[in-house]
């Protein structure tokens, strides 16, 4: 089995289940440890080679199957179809799922889906409150390179930003999810095609 992980599949992997993970120095990120409900920034990851720890009740770390079998304190083979299914990852060929690792499967795709849903909506509401301000602005004011930049992100990959917002600002991504729902039922369809489109790359 590969067990070999990206450093963008680790930041998406805890970036999904430590949403207030923040950057204390270059490859290195901290925020509360959720295998005891931590509440201080006691949890240290290694961006670089994906190994965490826990300086408080833990008082230990491991690498990525390592803490998804603490989370949910299962086996090695379960904690491997939560992660690759998580991920988009597809499962080795020899590897057959039984019927409650199909299940775990599905529920590691529904949570991937509704990440996505709520950067779509957030992107949208995001947006439509960048353009607002960039119309208000006087042309030289230096404002608008943010507001510009932040536009362009999100066209670029707003799954991307939705997460850096998400742990930086998680009251206020929260509020512009909200918005972008209300915003408009017709996003409903392109929602659909959005997800199908993201879901169809990761095949």
């Amino acid at each position: 089995m590969a067990l070999q992980f990206s450093a963008s599949e680790i930041s998406d992997y805890y970036s999904f289940h430590i949403p207030a993970l923040k950057q204390a120095r270059a490859g290195r990120w901290r925020g509360p440890c959720p295998l005891h409900g931590g509440t201080g920034d006691n949890f240290i990851l290694d961006l670089a080679k994906g190994l965490w720890f826990c300086f408080t009740k833990c008082g230990r770390g491991g690498g990525l199957i390592d803490f998804e079998m603490s989370l949910n304190r299962t086996d090695f083979r379960t904690a491997l179809v939560a992660i690759n299914s998580l991920l988009g990852r597809p499962m080795p060929e020899q590897v057959r799922l039984t019927r409650d690792e199909r299940e775990i499967s599905l529920q590691a795709r529904e949570r991937q889906r509704q990440e996505l849903s709520e950067a779509f909506f957030f992107a949208d509401a995001a947006t439509l409150v960048a353009e607002a301000v960039l119309e208000e602005l006087d042309p030289c004011h230096d404002e608008r390179t943010f507001e510009t930049r932040l536009i362009e992100d999100m066209r670029r990959d707003a799954r991307a930003v939705y997460r850096d917002w998400h742990r930086r600002w998680p009251i206020m991504t929260a509020a512009l999810v909200n918005i972008g729902r209300r915003h408009d039922r017709r996003l409903q369809e392109s929602l659909c095609g959005f997800v199908e489109s993201v879901e169809g790359d990761q095949l």
